[in-house]
């Protein structure tokens, strides 16, 4: 695409890129489309063809009353489009209108032409599309009383098709993201971005700010962690720390470079005198505040200054003390012992 048409995208593109939702993405194309490629009306579709529903947005907005009266009729007989009908087949279709595809002008005598467009004054109606990964087809399309478009708004019309594809997903990974916040903090974690210096940058809903500092474990973590070059770093590293001090487990997420990920679960450790009516030594209690904290058996054993077949040594002790066999089911026994009211 040219330059100019690139340019004259930039508006669709912020506005979709401060969007959650999909009636917001749909929205934003379709009031930049008709703004672009003037038309009866412009819309955003996502079509279903497993359970025949689709959902659209148009510009102008319909009244209330016209969703009632041609919205049936449309999911009806949407499979008589023939611009449906190629992205169906292919997966993808390039700026194309009802009269390149079906030459023969036979979609004309259907009846979702003659009972949904033609009573909307609609004769021709441009459409570029692509098949989501989830099987969803989309379409973003401008409709004209007359049946002639420029090379340059087939352009525009795929460029907002490529906007669409990436505001849809990531609309889709926003709602995952808020999802998996709410749930990690209904278990007690919160998320929180940070910088290479360990400080807060943003943080979910808790006890940690903007601003504040994560504490020696997470910036010791962030310098071993993240490489000196990106090229080092195709993948995010996950890290689990032991930070026993502060009575909270911590993962890790670091990238090549900032901002980094931290998941931080608060007031995990159970309190010493706890551990100590469990039957355990000494040192036993030190390795279950630490297990608490989700350290490995190396990070218990430099933190304390053991070997590592100690340090196994004594989980078997803490294991036998809370009735459990695994590491999973003790970490989760401590967490209770710790959530205990006394």
């Amino acid at each position: 695409m040219a330059a100019g048409g690139i340019g004259e995208l930039t508006n669709m593109l912020r506005a979709v890129t401060r969007i959650e939702e999909t009636d917001g993405l749909a929205r934003s194309v379709t009031e930049e489309l008709l703004r672009l490629i003037p038309g009866v009306s412009a819309s955003y579709n996502e079509v279903d063809l497993a359970t025949g529903r689709a959902f659209a947005r148009i510009v102008p907005e319909p009244r209330p009353d016209w969703w009632a009266r041609y919205q049936p009729v449309f999911e009806a007989h949407m499979g008589e489009n023939p611009l449906l009908q190629r992205l169906q087949r292919d997966g993808r279709l390039d700026a194309s209108t009802w009269c390149e595809v079906d030459p023969d002008l036979r979609f004309r005598s259907t009846e979702l032409f003659r009972s949904f467009y033609q009573p909307l004054g609609i004769e021709e109606q441009l459409v570029s599309g692509f098949t989501d990964v989830d099987g969803t087809l989309i379409g973003v399309a401008v409709n004209r009383a007359t049946r002639h478009f420029t090379d340059r708004e087939r352009q525009l019309l795929d460029g907002s098709r490529e906007i669409a594809a990436v505001a849809r997903r990531l609309v889709a990974l926003d709602t995952e993201r808020r999802a998996l916040r709410a749930t990690l903090a209904d278990d007690g974690w919160q998320v929180i971005s940070v910088g290479a210096d360990g400080r807060a940058i943003d943080a979910s809903v808790g006890e940690l700010d903007a601003g504040d500092d994560l504490g020696r474990v997470v910036a010791e973590a962030i310098e071993e962690h993240v490489p000196r070059h990106s090229v080092d770093h195709e993948q995010p590293e996950v890290v689990r720390l032991a930070d026993a001090e502060r009575g909270r487990r911590t993962v890790l997420v670091a990238g090549a470079l900032p901002p980094h990920l931290v998941l931080v679960q608060r007031s995990v450790a159970p309190q010493r005198g706890r551990i100590e009516a469990l039957g355990l030594t000494a040192r036993q209690c030190d390795v279950a505040e630490r297990l608490a904290t989700g350290a490995d058996n190396g990070q218990i054993a430099a933190d304390l200054g053991i070997a590592p077949g100690t340090v196994k040594k004594h989980l078997e002790s803490v294991y036998a003390a809370l009735g459990v066999r695994t590491r999973a089911a003790a970490v989760a026994a401590l967490i209770a012992v710790g959530s205990t009211a006394g």
